[in-house]
């Protein structure tokens, strides 16, 4: 089937209306998925309910959620967010929220990113690994990783998570807005920062910049093949334009070029150019994820000499066999 014309985007009550899949088929008080009807060709919706939304109709403080099933061929005309954030640790800890009218658990910075990203009196639409796919089913697990690419590209936005505002969050974050109006003196070939309150919102834009979201692999392919990017840390929010435009003005400090958001910037800019597998692997050596099996799977979507035929995903095979395949 062919996809259709980009000519409309559904809007949040629209997206509502697809095919209702947390139609749950346990009895019993946990959360079952029900399986996709081909892995390969759809996926699954997040409907973020509004803060005000509870199962009984009132005000539930309770996190709730339901999911909806989506082609993936209407994903480019379908209005939906996806977040990039990272899974943390299993020793962090997780917290309930409500699925299909079901509890779930999830670690405590998706709960978090999930508790500020509510509207008020709406909901939101969103794609997130960690609730979107069944990671229990294996099978499931390996097509929806080969489409990753594809949702991140056609989504809306994408919402780079960067976890709860430290001391210096918000500092950082008026640096970014304060961008254009900085005063710089150029003296004896050096930079000198004109305003004293500016190098204090510099450093905290440093520490921005070196948080432990940036060295998560996944997010490579996340940032740099988002149509739209926005980030946020807690309350703060940027625009990626004004993240970058800061980023770029003061890429003469080692801090900043040396950084992985000041890379993953000069990438979006080089993404309509070719993209080889194993340069992309010699790039991103220094990324980390839980899994060494991701290395090469967390970076298919950007890699354009990789067809889904070449290389298939497939966490059933051992970490040598996969990096055999990579090289074969």
């Amino acid at each position: 089937m062919s996809r259709p014309r980009k000519t409309h985007k559904a809007t949040d009550n629209e997206a509502l209306t697809i095919d209702d899949c947390t139609n749950n088929p346990s009895d019993g008080s946990v959360f079952v998925y029900s399986p996709l009807h081909n892995p390969t060709k759809e996926t699954r919706l997040l409907v973020l309910k509004s803060k005000y939304q509870s199962e009984c109709g009132g005000y539930g403080y309770n996190i709730e959620c339901s999911l909806r099933l989506v082609p993936l061929y209407l994903l480019s005309i379908t209005n939906y967010e996806a977040l990039s954030y990272t899974w943390g640790s299993p020793g962090d800890g997780v917290r309930e929220i409500r699925l299909g009218g079901k509890p779930f658990d999830v670690r405590i910075n998706l709960w978090w990113a999930l508790d500020h990203l509510r509207y008020p009196d709406q909901p939101r639409i969103l794609w997130i690994d960690a609730l979107c796919i069944d990671q229990s089913n294996k099978i499931e697990r390996n097509h929806q990783v080969r489409q990753m690419g594809l949702v991140y590209s056609e989504a809306s936005k994408v919402i780079v998570w960067l976890g709860l505002p430290a001391a210096n969050s918000n500092a950082a974050f008026e640096f970014i807005a304060d961008g254009d109006a900085a005063s710089l003196d150029i003296q004896a070939g050096a930079y000198k920062i004109s305003n004293p309150f500016h190098t204090t919102n510099l450093n905290a834009f440093f520490a921005l910049c070196e948080r432990g979201y940036w060295s998560r692999l996944w997010v490579v392919q996340e940032i740099v093949l988002a149509k739209e990017l926005m980030v946020r840390c807690g309350p703060d929010v940027a625009t990626w334009t004004a993240f970058s435009r800061a980023l770029q003005g003061y890429e003469h400090y080692d801090r900043i070029k040396s950084s992985l958001p000041y890379l993953f910037d000069r990438q979006r800019s080089d993404r309509y150019y070719e993209c080889r597998l194993l340069n992309l692997l010699e790039a991103c050596q220094a990324s980390k994820c839980a899994d060494p099996r991701d290395k090469v799977y967390g970076l298919l979507g950007l890699a354009n000499d990789c067809g889904e035929d070449e290389l298939v995903v497939d966490y059933s095979k051992t970490v040598y066999d996969v990096y055999r395949d990579v090289i074969a």
